[in-house]
């Protein structure tokens, strides 16, 4: 056994250094692939019940300020590549809201798979005025 660890000790040595530097090239490929990256995306359409912009619920008129907010995302580099504002859902829950009035409201927002949200601007002003009856 002895005999068999010190036979061509220098072609040993080669192949594990060789190992070595195989090791970490392909441990560094496979971070630097699934790296996580950040991304700022801008202009993403703030929604209320799935309708843009100045729209009519029950008696009320609602409107958004600023109606497209600015986030910035994270996830892995291949998945952020290919990233639009289509395949990010930004919106206002004004379900409980029954009065007229002017609320500061968080945006939620809902993303694809394997991307979170790193930032967002703090939120929406929301301004709920009575619609006028006329008769």
């Amino acid at each position: 056994m002895k005999k068999w660890f010190l036979n061509n000790p220098g072609l040993k040595i080669t192949a594990l250094i060789l190992a070595v530097f195989l090791w970490f090239y392909i441990s560094m490929e496979v971070t630097a692939r699934y790296k996580i990256k950040r991304k700022e995306v801008e202009g993403v359409q703030v929604d209320i019940l799935r309708r843009k912009g100045e729209i009519v619920l029950g008696p009320f008129m609602v409107r958004l300020d600023p109606e497209k907010v600015n986030l910035s995302i994270e996830g892995p580099r291949e998945n952020l590549e290919d990233m639009g504002t289509d395949k990010i859902i930004a919106f206002v829950d004004i379900t409980n809201i029954e009065k007229e009035g002017i609320y500061l409201l968080p945006v939620k927002v809902i993303l694809p798979d394997k991307l979170r949200l790193s930032f967002q601007n703090p939120g929406c002003t929301v301004e709920l005025t009575r619609r006028k009856v006329v008769e």
